[in-house]
């Protein structure tokens, strides 16, 4: 897991030379902010038709109308500073069960 520097131009960057599994953005960046550059991961092409990485914003902005940018940003996750770990583990759970071969039929199975 590398860094994605402190600019959202930066950020960008890097996303567009390699790929990453999950993109971690702070609403406060140098540039475009973490809402803008949510937008502009979301929203590019990746190759080989792979979806766009999980992006998760972590802030130390909790307010209702913050998080709410952040959904409406495309982000995949909201988590506010200071971080708590079973926090950060659910959503790499949840992603990690959601890109498992079998994850439609489990969900399938488990609305019976």
């Amino acid at each position: 897991m590398g860094s994605l520097g402190s600019s959202g131009e930066e950020a960008l960057e890097r996303v567009a030379e390699r790929r990453f599994e999950f993109v971690f953005l702070d609403v406060r960046m140098d540039g475009l902010d973490g809402f803008q550059t949510c937008k502009a991961i979301k929203r590019a092409e990746h190759p080989d038709g792979r979806p766009p990485p999980t992006v998760v914003m972590l802030t130390c902005l909790a307010s209702p109308a913050d998080q709410l940018r952040g959904k409406m940003a495309g982000a995949d996750a909201y988590l506010v500073k200071p971080l708590r770990e079973m926090e950060l583990l659910k959503v790499v759970g949840e992603r990690e069960v959601a890109r498992h071969p079998y994850a439609e039929t489990a969900a399938a199975s488990t609305l019976r």
